[in-house]
């Protein structure tokens, strides 16, 4: 089997992620891997909108610069990170990133990049009458 040296973890900084980032600090632990923890920033968080009526009346936006959106991402990231410290230093090697864009076209792209072994993602949440419906 293929040693695993280092591990890829989207995240979207909700509570289902969290359980994807502690599985791969304990997989990263146990195979001695990097561990890089990816957050993709959403581009609807470059507009600010503001009214100088009442918001009904209309909303005018302007844009962030883009190295705002991407700090602003990084310092919501680190916050993210901070109750799993723990877990994150008994990983070991451990480094973040923050990237702008379409989601699934910058995962792949940074696993490619970054020559990851596995991306272990979260299971995707389901709205509860969705997942009647629909199944799991």
């Amino acid at each position: 089997m293929k040693q695993i040296s280092k591990i890829l973890v989207p995240t979207d900084l909700t509570e289902h992620s969290r359980r994807a980032l502690s599985y791969s600090c304990w997989l990263s632990a146990e195979e001695g891997a990097a561990l890089l923890v990816l957050h993709i920033a959403n581009e609807l968080n470059a507009w600010e909108y503001y009214s100088d009526d009442l918001p009904i009346a209309g909303l005018e936006g302007k844009s962030w610069p883009l190295d705002r959106v991407l700090s602003e991402a990084s310092l919501d990231l680190t916050r993210f990170l901070e109750p799993s410290m723990t877990e994150l230093k008994q990983a070991g090697n451990v480094s973040k990133r923050v990237a702008l864009g379409a989601i699934a076209e910058q995962i792949a792209a940074v696993a490619e990049e970054e020559k990851a072994d596995r991306i272990v993602m979260s299971p995707r949440r389901h709205r509860r009458l969705r997942h009647l419906l629909f199944g799991s």
